[in-house]
């Protein structure tokens, strides 16, 4: 008798563990990501989920995009392993996007949001598109196209061909060169007076500067710049030129009267960017060997503070009076910086993606920030709050970026041998 009950003992424990290990099947559980909050009508975005079964279980997952559609279920997938899809939203809105998921023994759930929970969806908000945000022309230039600048007009645009020593002159009324000026060795950067009267080329190789008459484009004078310039700006008044010696780790200030050396303003290590802020009060200088913005008085010239950012910073932006200073980083950090004096704006920091980046321009209303990745061939556009909005293909190498006064165009220089104009 103890033998049979104990056999029917244990045949019906048995059969119980196989009814209840048919109904112990745990949901899975995971996360929703949707690429940015913030985005355009047309453009596709990212859509994610990732979603771990707690017996090990494959899972599928499909996605209901807010605005009546709704994707197909994924193919089964290891549990863990994150789906991608994009998805493009036509009218403009506020749309709620969430995920259904399933496991392999049958189990489907209702949608849900952002932390598994059938509320808190993932919301975007789409807009239409009014900044440049597609490329709407190429000008031919010179090889080695990489610095771009505009008359304050906005009616001719400069660039430097780095490999072939000149200066394109390109007519923006119809996107045509209309000259090509000599300069000196491997021309990197270019600026053009406040009064749209000359043009300032820095020639990196050849340790000078070349200054272009703009009314009839011939080189007036050239000034010697120690070694390695790589960038300049003008104040606000036109009265003074700074240049950023990368390898003598200082800024020349001219004085564009006389074309005439003011003073040289010791920095940090490897000076990569100069800005003059709006107001006129400081300058600013990215210093890539030692992660630092060194802030200089523009009354003294004078050395008044140092601030760690970002890592090996490389580029600086600031589009009006009082507004923050953008910063970028050589990997593609961001970060807002209010210089003393100047009105709050911006917020904190932000990057996209472990990739090189190369320069950074504001909008004149601030709006929107352009941002150049050769890495990936292309320009990403953010807001001040370093939200990702879109990513336009440019080119093979998108170097230096210049906005157009009016804000309705931007132009990029892809070293290849042209230049990229951006709109809407």
């Amino acid at each position: 008798m103890p033998k049979h009950s104990t056999g029917r003992g244990g045949g019906l424990a048995a059969l119980l563990a196989l009814l209840l290990g048919g109904c112990l099947n745990d949901p899975p559980w995971g996360l929703l990501h949707i690429q940015t909050s913030h985005g355009i009508v047309g453009y596709p975005y990212e859509v994610s989920a990732a979603y771990k079964d707690p017996e090990g279980k494959r899972v599928g997952y499909r996605f209901d995009f807010g605005d009546g559609d709704t994707s197909d279920w994924s193919g089964w997938l290891p549990s863990g392993d994150s789906w991608v899809v994009t998805h493009a939203w036509q009218q403009p809105g506020s749309y709620a996007v969430m995920v259904q998921v399933r496991d392999e023994e049958g189990y489907v759930s209702g949608f849900l949001g952002l932390c598994g929970q059938p509320g808190d969806p993932a919301l975007i908000e789409i807009s239409e598109a009014d900044f440049p945000y597609r490329v709407v022309d190429t000008i031919r230039v010179g090889v080695g196209a990489t610095g771009v600048a505009l008359s304050p007009d906005g009616e001719l645009l400069y660039v430097t061909n780095s490999a072939e020593n000149t200066v394109s002159v390109v007519r923006t009324d119809g996107d045509s060169v209309i000259a090509t000026v000599a300069v000196g060795q491997g021309p990197e950067a270019v600026a053009v007076t406040p009064s749209g009267e000359y043009v300032y080329v820095a020639n990196r190789a050849g340790n000078d500067v070349s200054v272009i008459r703009a009314s009839d484009n011939a080189v007036v004078d050239t000034l010697p710049a120690n070694y390695e310039p790589v960038d300049m700006a003008f104040s606000p008044d036109g009265k003074y030129l700074y240049i950023a010696i990368r390898r003598e780790n200082d800024v020349l200030v001219i004085r564009t009267a006389d074309n005439e050396r003011e003073t040289m303003i010791q920095t940090a290590m490897k000076p990569e960017a100069v800005l003059a802020t709006p107001d006129g009060r400081w300058v600013i200088v990215a210093c890539s060997s030692d992660d630092s913005l060194q802030l200089v008085d523009a009354d003294s010239n004078e050395v008044a503070g140092s601030w760690s950012t970002v890592r090996e910073p490389v580029a600086l932006t600031a589009p009006a009076a009082g507004s923050p200073v953008y910063v970028l980083g050589r990997m593609s950090q961001l970060h807002a910086f209010t210089p003393p004096g100047g009105r709050a704006g911006g917020s904190g920091s932000g990057g996209f993606g472990s990739v090189e980046a190369y320069d950074i321009a504001a909008l004149p209303d601030g709006r929107y920030l352009h941002i150049s990745q050769p890495g990936l061939f292309r320009v990403v556009v953010a807001d001040p709050e370093f939200r990702f909005v879109c990513a336009i293909p440019v080119g093979t190498e998108p170097r230096r970026i210049a906005v157009h006064p009016d804000g309705q165009r931007v132009y990029v220089a892809d070293y290849s041998f042209s230049v990229y104009v951006l709109g809407k």
